[in-house]
């Protein structure tokens, strides 16, 4: 007899995880973007993280309004308000695309 495991992304009471995946010209993935999540009453740092290889960002943050700012050589910062209800655990922003300079 076999056993079955099930997995689920571990996030801590009170937590809420923020999915985004970084993209540029010709919808390349922006590996190690570098991605700031700014508390929005003031633009101060929160959290500093860089992508995955496939421009893939997953962040767990506790609800609030932020502001994510995403950085890559080649390409305009990019900015995107958003807020994190305490309704929802998870908050998927989808594929955002970086400008090039």
């Amino acid at each position: 007899m076999g056993v079955l495991t099930i997995t689920f992304p571990k996030v801590a009471s009170g937590q809420k995880v923020l999915k985004a995946k970084l993209i540029g010209q010709a919808e390349t993935p922006l590996s190690f973007a570098n991605v700031a999540i700014l508390q929005q009453a003031d633009s101060s740092q929160y959290k500093g993280l860089l992508a995955d290889v496939d421009g893939g960002v997953e962040v767990n943050l506790v609800a609030g309004n932020y502001i994510l700012r995403a950085t890559y050589v080649g390409y305009e910062a990019y900015f995107r308000a958003f807020e994190l209800s305490s309704e929802k655990d998870i908050l998927d922003l989808g594929t955002l695309s970086l400008p090039e300079v």
